[in-house]
């Protein structure tokens, strides 16, 4: 209840853990944009699958480096703060190293190659006009997907060379996101 933004300040003020450990795992949506920006263009567009945010704060967070095959178990002091105790799902892990099938059929797009070509160039004006000096032009993909979610996230981990990326489980929808940048970054309280 209240602002995320004041929940989010809130439970971070009375963490006590370690600097490296990743404190809130989760995500932000595009559509947060609707709690923080005044209203604009895009204000009543809203995905029907995902809330605005899903974060949350694990009492454990075991982080593994593939390449090196070290791991930290960290183990995270709130202060008031309620827990839930699920039993730790070790045969989860194990599955996720066995892949299964999947296919994706009848992909469509919203944005046609000229459509979005044009927008290149409207973006490049606006740039040399000053009227802004970045723009993230994006396109929808919808396809017809069936099988192992986990095996398309591998797959597209192993298809792009990333520093960034998630796999994210909200109910029955999925975020697979394989990043190439950061977004967000504190270090020291900046």
């Amino acid at each position: 209840s209240g602002s995320p933004l004041h929940s989010i300040d809130e439970i971070t003020a009375r963490a006590n853990i370690d600097q490296s450990c990743p404190l809130w795992l989760g995500y932000m949506g595009w559509d947060f944009k609707d709690l923080v920006e005044e209203k604009g263009l895009f204000a009543n567009l809203k995905s029907p699958h995902f809330d605005y945010a899903h974060l949350s704060v694990y009492q454990y967070v075991w982080v593994i480096e593939p390449e090196n095959g070290s791991s930290i178990l960290y183990s995270l002091s709130i202060d008031n703060l309620k827990r839930e105790n699920k039993p730790f799902q070790y045969n989860h892990l194990c599955s996720i190293s066995q892949p299964g099938d999947f296919s994706i059929r009848n992909l469509k797009t919203n944005m046609e190659r000229a459509d979005f070509e044009q927008k290149v160039k409207n973006i490049q004006e606006y740039i040399r006009a000053g009227d802004i000096y970045q723009a993230n032009l994006t396109r929808e993909i919808r396809g017809d997907f069936s099988g192992d979610v986990v095996s398309l996230a591998q797959k597209m981990l192993e298809s792009n060379n990333i520093e960034f990326g998630c796999f994210i489980s909200v109910g029955r929808n999925y975020i697979v996101s394989t990043s190439p940048e950061r977004f967000f970054k504190i270090d020291n309280g900046r």
